[in-house]
Parts: structure tokens; sequence; C-alpha cells
């Protein structure tokens, strides 16, 4: 487990493997748990994804288009956050189609600039997912966020994230 910091968080736009945007200020009401992950650690973040919406939002049925959904029984949103590398924009269909039919019952969104990544020094390079852990709100600082990179099956890990999940309540 590897604590990070950081200055503050910054919703650049991104779009799903659908082509549709990230509407980031649909899910400011909501305390949000962003999961970085680029190829090698994508099937870990994953599993950090099924963890946290069976411990908060019991009610979850994943769908792609859940990603561009507030659903109202949400307790977090959890965000998996695809970290590419930069690929030109003529060669984006071919991820897009490429995460349409590996990531069928989850909306990804896709970071091609690495734009939101990079806030979190993420480079997706990583082995590792990183879970960044944002209260509800709009204007987000560095000392409110809680970021780690680790594997859900690491149950000091697990305890510390659901802890935090659970104070932002």
């Amino acid at each position: 487990m590897v604590e990070t910091a950081f200055a503050e968080f910054v919703a650049v736009p991104l779009s799903d493997q659908f082509g549709n945007d990230v509407d980031w200020k649909l899910f400011e009401s909501k305390p949000r748990v962003l999961l970085f992950a680029g190829k090698d650690a994508a099937a870990a973040a994953k599993d950090w994804g099924i963890f946290l919406q069976k411990t908060f939002n019991l009610d979850f049925h994943p769908s792609p288009q859940h990603l561009q959904t507030l659903v109202p029984a949400e307790k977090i949103k959890v965000v998996a956050v695809a970290t590419l590398p930069e690929v030109p924009s003529i060669f984006r269909g071919l991820f897009r189609s490429g995460f349409r039919r590996d990531a069928k019952d989850m909306g990804l969104a896709l970071d091609f600039s690495r734009a939101v990544s990079r806030q979190f020094s993420y480079d997706g390079s990583e082995p590792l997912p990183l879970v960044a852990i944002l209260p509800k709100g709009s204007s987000v600082t560095g000392s409110q966020i809680l970021a780690l990179y680790g594997l859900s099956s690491d149950s000091e890990l697990r305890k510390k994230v659901t802890e935090r999940i659970s104070n932002l309540f």
C-alpha cells in the first residue's frame, strides 16, 4: 500500500467506450472513487470496482451506460478510468471497440491524453491500480483526497478504503 499526494482534482473532459462524454458535474453530489488502471492493472481495478459496489451500492446492477447515470440509491460513484497511451485520434475508435467488447458490463472513462491520470501521478505502466477517494463537491483540494496503490485482496488496504469512504457520509 502506497499513499500519494497532489494539489487538487480538476475535472478534465473524458469520454467512455461508446464515445459519450463523462459528465463530472453529475457526480458531485456523492463521494467518488476513481479507479485508475493501465493494461497490467485492469483486472485488479475491476476487482476493486466490484468490491466497492457490493460494499456501498447494494442494489448496483452493472451496465455499460452506468457511467453516464447517477442511480439515486448509490451512496458513492465509482468511476473506472482506463489510462491509455497517447493515441492519435484516428486510432481511438479501435481502442473504443476493444473496450466495448471487453467491458460490456461496465462503463469506462477513457483517458487518452492522460490528463486526469497525470493529476494523480499515474502513467498507466504501474502493475497496481490507483484508488483515489474524493469527497462530494466541485472544488476538491489535494488534502481532501486519499490516493492509494494496491489490491482489493489486501485486507488492511480494504479496511482503510472503506473507513475513509464511510467517513464521507
